[in-house]
């Protein structure tokens, strides 16, 4: 048995696509939907991946790279903290 720690998600935190198709499709800002996907593959220009290539209506591109330091670490939390408040 291992002594790892169990980990259950926050019931109240998780949402489905149905939820999100209804704050989408009515114009909500309870949510931002950022996907991590590259540009090329969010703009449907290259998609190596899924089998439709374009992004989900009404999401916002933030590259997973541009979380990355140079050294492929995390930035630090204030920086990522200003990337997600001025992503549009």
């Amino acid at each position: 048995m291992s002594d790892a720690p169990s980990c259950k998600p926050d019931q109240d935190q998780l949402v489905d696509t149905a939820m999100i198709a209804v704050q989408l499709a009515t114009g909500d800002d309870d949510i931002l939907l950022m996907e991590a996907r590259t540009g090329e593959r969010f703009r449907g220009e290259s998609e190596p991946i899924d089998p439709v290539a374009g992004h989900i209506p009404g999401a916002i591109n933030l590259p997973l790279a541009d979380n990355l330091a140079d050294d492929a670490r995390f930035l630090p939390a204030d920086q990522l903290r200003t990337l997600y408040l001025n992503a549009q």
